[in-house]
């Protein structure tokens, strides 16, 4: 599920960007991989807001309480991601090297999505009701 929503985002911010392109693929950076070059692709970029957004959308399916995404990018420097659900922080996340962001596998992006989210969610519960469904105040496309 983690996976089909992060395509999705990719599209929805950069709908061209990514036509002859595997998306997931270029996510998946070894860890031995070392880049020379401090600057942040614009590429990386959209990658990094995609995951984010896309954990975020996934917490307001679940939660049925609208969310916020921010996401600071900054060349040599620390860069960070927030999440809020319902007026709530739910994400946190500092990003140490932005130019390397990426996964082992298809399988870690999945489980570091699916991670971050069910982390949100805890932290939501505690704040927010949403064990009844979807607030009836929120309307879905």
């Amino acid at each position: 599920m983690f996976l089909q929503e992060f395509l999705k985002q990719i599209h929805l911010q950069e709908p061209n960007y990514y036509a002859n392109e595997l998306p997931l693929e270029s996510l998946i950076v070894p860890s031995s991989e070392n880049r020379k070059s401090s600057d942040i692709h614009p590429s990386t970029h959209l990658r990094i807001s995609a995951f984010y957004s896309a954990v975020a959308a996934i917490i307001e399916k679940r939660t049925g309480h609208i969310t916020e995404t921010f996401v600071n990018v900054a060349n040599q420097k620390l860069s960070s991601a927030l999440v809020f659900c319902g007026g709530v922080l739910v994400v946190y996340e500092i990003i140490k090297k932005a130019e390397d962001f990426g996964f082992e596998s298809r399988e870690n992006l999945a489980w570091e999505g699916e991670k971050l989210i069910q982390n949100a969610l805890a932290k939501a519960g505690h704040y927010l009701d949403f064990s009844q469904g979807i607030n009836h105040n929120f309307q879905q496309n």
